[in-house]
């Protein structure tokens, strides 16, 4: 059975056992295009709206991470670019995933559009020359192994705010400063991630795992590394505290090595971490810790 992995108590670690290693990237491209077709091909990376969205979009080469590498953090660092009295009306700004990298400066390009949503809003910038600002990516929100696989990740800037308001950031011109991608990531593996929101119904979903093996999604109040004290995964360290360990789902990771389980969660689970453990070799593998949201 499979709740003979978590023997004992349960799990815990950094995923995949492997340590993590941290590139930065610096912007190969950005313009800004608007979903009514306007194109704006100068070295401003804006989130800017007047009856209509003009949205930055930056772009990065991913060629340093290897594919199949487990993103376990992500933050994009702009600099502010002063003058035309920016940031204007206090814009309310979001990040987004991008699944199309087709774009570049300078050809008239049709809105790519936006995929996943990686930040909360922002708001509050600065207003002098070249301060930075970061940006801080929520990694679960999306699968990045695409990104990865062909080396290319675009990420769109938009202000939420429908009312006259916008900043400018620099683009991705070599001066003054481009926009800065610094990723955090460990070996290819398996990834875990969670949609939907909580309370409510949620999803978790799998990707990368050795296909057709018994898998468990474990639990926690917080993260930590408990280590699994015996049984078929004993030894194995997870992300996770001991604080409520305990196993909620077991199966298995599919004939492809992906699948998913939905199921309604209820406000006490929200907040709290999962991580799923797989049983593929001792170590047993992990996946990345996410956040139910």
């Amino acid at each position: 059975m499979i709740r003979y992995l978590l023997a004992g108590s349960i799990l815990a670690g950094a995923a995949s056992g492997a340590a993590a290693q941290v590139v930065q990237l610096t912007a190969i491209d950005s313009k800004c295009i608007s979903p009514g077709g306007g194109n704006w091909n100068d070295n401003r990376f804006r989130a800017y709206w007047s009856g209509d969205w003009v949205d930055g979009f930056v772009k990065f080469d991913t060629s340093a991470i290897p594919d199949g590498s487990q993103i376990v953090s992500m933050s994009l660092r702009t600099f502010h670019e002063e003058g035309f009295g920016n940031p204007l009306n206090n814009p309310q700004v979001r990040l987004y995933r991008v699944a199309d990298d087709s774009w570049s400066r300078g050809p008239t390009n049709p809105h790519p559009g936006l995929n996943e949503t990686l930040t909360p809003v922002h708001s509050g910038f600065p207003s002098g020359n070249l301060v930075p600002w970061d940006w801080e990516i929520d990694v679960s929100a999306a699968d990045w192994s695409q990104d990865l696989a062909d080396d290319r990740l675009s990420i769109c800037m938009r202000n939420v705010q429908t009312s006259y308001s916008y900043v400018y950031w620099y683009g991705s011109d070599a001066n003054p400063a481009p926009p800065v991608l610094t990723v955090e990531y460990s070996g290819g593996g398996a990834f875990l991630r969670i949609t939907g929101d909580c309370p409510g119904r949620i999803t978790v979903s799998w990707s990368g795992a050795t296909p057709s093996r018994p898998m468990g999604i474990v639990l926690a109040n917080s993260t930590g590394n408990f280590i699994v004290p015996g049984g078929v995964c004993g030894g194995t360290q997870l992300g996770l505290s001991g604080s409520g360990l305990q196993l909620v789902y077991t199966g298995n990771t599919g004939a492809n090595g992906s699948g998913q389980v939905s199921s309604n969660a209820g406000t006490a689970a929200c907040g709290k971490y999962l991580q799923m453990v797989i049983a593929d070799g001792s170590p047993c593998d992990t996946t990345n810790v996410v956040q139910i949201p």
